[in-house]
C-alpha cells in the first residue's frame, strides 16, 4: 500500500505533539521548550505539513520571546534570538517587531558587545 513520506510522518509527530502541549514542544524537565518549538517550526515550514500547528508555535514563541531571548541579567541570548528571527523569516512574521522585540537589533548589538 501508500506510505506517507517521511516528511508527513515527522511533521505530523511534532504536530500532535504541538496540539497537546499549548503550542509548544516541551523540553526534557517537561516544560515548554521554545529552542525546541523553533526548531519544529522551521522544520515543519520545510516539509511543507502542519500549518496551524506552526501557527500555534508562532503564538507561543511571540509570546515568550521577551523571556526566551533575554538572561537573568536582560542580556540577550543571540542563539536564542537568531532562531526565533529565522521562524519568523520562515512563516512571513517580522523579526523586528516579536511582541514588541526587533530581535535583529537585539542580536546585531550582542554581536558587538562580543567582539
Amino acid at each position: 500500500g501508500d506510505q506517507p513520506s517521511a516528511a508527513a510522518v515527522a511533521a505530523g509527530y511534532l504536530g500532535r505533539v504541538i496540539d497537546d502541549n499549548a503550542g509548544t514542544v516541551p523540553g526534557y524537565g517537561g516544560g515548554p521548550d521554545y529552542g525546541n518549538t523553533a526548531n519544529a517550526v522551521l522544520s515543519m515550514v520545510a516539509a511543507g505539513f502542519g500549518a496551524q500547528q506552526v501557527d500555534a508555535a508562532m503564538a507561543a514563541l511571540e509570546a515568550n520571546a521577551a523571556d526566551y531571548t533575554r538572561d537573568d541579567a536582560d542580556e540577550v541570548v543571540p542563539g536564542a534570538a537568531a532562531l526565533v528571527v529565522l521562524a519568523e523569516l520562515a512563516t512571513s512574521g517580522s523579526p523586528r517587531d516579536v511582541d514588541g522585540l526587533n530581535l535583529v537589533r537585539d542580536l546585531l548589538s550582542s554581536r558587538t558587545r562580543a567582539g
